[in-house]
């Protein structure tokens, strides 16, 4: 019994475009992280009353 093989121009697109959506979801997945470690770190501080708003702002310019 043979397999279907695709065509090698078939193929490479859809590897393409595969490897977009993958780099897309890394790149989603690093920024979910990042913004999760943000808010972690702030939150606290700003119900507590250690910092206000602007502060918090002010402290996330680099990262965001």
């Amino acid at each position: 019994m043979d397999a279907p093989v695709a065509w090698p121009e078939i193929s490479d697109r859809l590897n393409d475009a595969g490897k977009a959506l993958w780099e897309r979801a890394l790149a989603a997945e690093k920024e979910n992280q990042i913004l999760a470690a943000t808010r972690d770190e702030l939150l606290p501080l700003l119900m507590s009353g250690k910092i206000t708003v602007k502060d918090a702002e002010k402290s996330v310019e680099g990262v965001l």
